[in-house]
């Protein structure tokens, strides 16, 4: 895949609120009152992007909306189903989609607790579509990050691809040597490779396999 385009951004510290604040002129005031942290940010790498129509859309997070999901659990005994609705692990993109009242067409969410940029990555590849567009990232915790059940940190990413080469960067297959199943690379650290440009290298055991990043 050729690297068409390529977004990054850092939520740092801030909570849903500041989010708000921060993104309001981004989206339709309506709009913004019920996205989450995670959903401004997915909703803003997209609309950079400008992602056409019947592209598909692979999603990559491994806790998606943490702070939702600590308010729905707080919301017992009396849960909140607006709440539930914001914390279900697509959510993000089907937030960023509302605006633009853009139908989902193709959409592959996918989880992990290990090497999830790789598995995203191979998503991409075993489609074999023309085009695809990849995004992830995550929302910061509270309470359920002292649990190993959300993320420390927020960001957002996202990678316009199409086949071929060219472009800002490039990602490949590399069989030249046998796929290491004890190295990965950290989906914070993936992000942040995006955001510097960084090369980077990942399994996939699925395609037996290294996908390398590169940038020109």
């Amino acid at each position: 895949f050729s690297i068409e385009a390529v977004e990054y951004i850092d939520g740092g510290d801030d909570q849903t609120a500041d989010a708000r604040a921060k993104y309001k002129n981004d989206f339709p005031r309506r709009t913004a009152r019920r996205m989450t942290h995670l959903g401004m940010m997915v909703g803003l790498c997209l609309q950079k992007m400008s992602v056409e129509k019947g592209v598909p859309i692979v999603y990559a997070s491994a806790f998606a909306e943490s702070a939702s999901l600590e308010k729905f659990i707080d919301s017992f005994p009396q849960a909140s189903p607006a709440l539930f609705q914001s914390s279900i692990h697509p959510s993000a993109v089907e937030q960023a989609l509302i605006p633009g009242k853009q139908a989902i067409d193709r959409f592959y969410p996918i989880t992990s607790d290990t090497n999830l940029s790789g598995k995203a990555l191979e998503t991409c590849f075993l489609m074999r579509e023309e085009s695809v567009v990849l995004v992830g990232g995550e929302e910061r915790g509270t309470w359920l990050c002292e649990h190993d059940l959300a993320s420390r940190e927020s960001f957002a990413f996202g990678l316009n691809l199409k086949r071929g080469k060219g472009g800002i960067g490039c990602i490949s297959i590399d069989r030249s040597k046998p796929v290491d199943c004890d190295y990965y690379v950290s989906f914070p650290s993936f992000a942040k490779a995006i955001k510097r440009r960084k090369a980077i290298q990942m399994p996939s055991f699925a395609l037996d396999a290294w996908i390398r990043i590169d940038w020109q």
